[in-house]
């Protein structure tokens, strides 16, 4: 009789296992054939505004990379992971950062750059020395340095806490820091199975919707860590092609025509904005993440076909995709045809055009 009792409580923990597994969105990347869809309604994607960068002087500082850091109450902020922007809603660069250097108050490279909204302050990780974030004011004064509890594979902050990945795979996955005390507040409670590898590569750790999300090397699943706990997100199912497991793998492996090499993805209002290569043709997709369902697909077969989401702006039809998104806002660039389309008046400027979406 007992033994009968243990099996059915050993049945009814694997069955509330299996649903929780299910409850998670998972999007679908290898289920789909190459045909375009466009199922997007019209008021999901709505232009907001386009500018180009300027200042005073019409000096323009050309940035190679471009990185959303974060929205402040009056603009915004780029950086190419060497020089920071602050930039005022039509595009006039109020003031560059740029302290790049091995000294006191300086850094090589920004992996990661972000705003703290609490403090109203820019907090800063340089992976070339990886055991501290620098953080400076608006003004490019420098506030402080904040040594890390070891060398972390990436830091991001949010809100007034910082959070931490570690390269250790016997490690919490996250841990998070409280800027102000410079104390860990919290752990997580769950490790994340992280593979060891030949390279010490970096988690992906992104700030999308005012939340904290975590995507491990080579791993299909997105976590939420905003609570300082992993709480899975949803999975990139690849279904009947594979996502590469080893940091590794030849360069043979990762093109493979069974491998989908996922390049980068925005999540912004619950949709999922997506890129990624499978059988040498690169994939853009956008996705509802609750109802798992494919809103818009573009295959891209040649550098002649758009790369692109077609929208209508002042009766002009352009050609855009997301570079970075903060809450329902979408920050895209502008090819330079395009900017000179909708602003005939930028001249230069047009190489560094930019246009605002919010997300429905």
């Amino acid at each position: 009789m007992r033994i009968k009792v243990y099996f059915i409580v050993f049945c009814v923990l694997c069955s509330c296992q299996q649903k929780r597994e299910l409850e998670i969105p998972r999007i679908g990347l290898g289920n789909i054939t190459e045909e375009e869809i466009n199922m997007l309604s019209e008021d999901m994607l709505s232009v907001s505004h386009y500018f180009a960068l300027y200042n005073e002087n019409g000096i323009l500082p050309y940035l190679n990379t471009m990185i959303l850091a974060g929205e402040t109450e009056d603009g915004f902020i780029l950086t190419d992971m060497v020089r920071v922007l602050i930039v005022e809603p039509d595009g006039n660069v109020r003031n560059v950062i740029q302290r790049r250097g091995n000294g006191p108050q300086e850094y090589q490279m920004l992996m990661n750059l972000s705003f703290d909204s609490c403090s109203g302050n820019l907090v800063g990780f340089d992976y070339s020395r990886n055991d501290r974030v620098i953080i400076y004011g608006q003004d490019g004064a420098f506030v402080k340095e904040i040594r890390l509890p070891e060398h972390v594979s990436n830091a991001l902050a949010l809100n007034g806490r910082l959070f931490l990945t570690c390269f250790d795979p016997g490690k919490p996955a996250v841990m998070v820091l409280d800027l102000s005390s410079e104390t860990v507040t919290n752990e997580s409670s769950a490790v994340v199975q992280k593979k060891k590898t030949a390279m010490m590569m970096m988690d992906g750790l992104f700030c999308f919707d005012d939340q904290v999300f975590l995507q491990p090397v080579m791993s299909d699943t997105v976590f939420s860590v905003t609570s300082g706990k992993e709480t899975p997100f949803f999975i990139f199912d690849s279904g009947k092609y594979a996502i590469p497991e080893e940091s590794y793998a030849s360069l043979a492996e990762m093109t493979a025509p069974e491998h989908i090499q996922i390049q980068d993805f925005i999540i912004s209002h619950n949709k999922l904005f997506v890129r990624f290569i499978l059988k040498q043709k690169l994939f853009l997709q956008i996705w509802d993440i609750e109802q798992e369902k494919l809103l818009f697909q573009h295959v891209v077969r040649s550098m002649e076909d758009d790369m692109g989401i077609p929208v209508e702006v002042d009766g002009k039809r352009i050609v855009i995709w997301p570079f970075g998104a903060i809450k329902n806002h979408l920050y895209c660039q502008l090819k330079p045809d395009d900017a000179f389309a909708l602003m005939p008046d930028c001249g230069d400027a047009c190489e560094q055009a930019f246009l605002c979406v919010s997300v429905r």
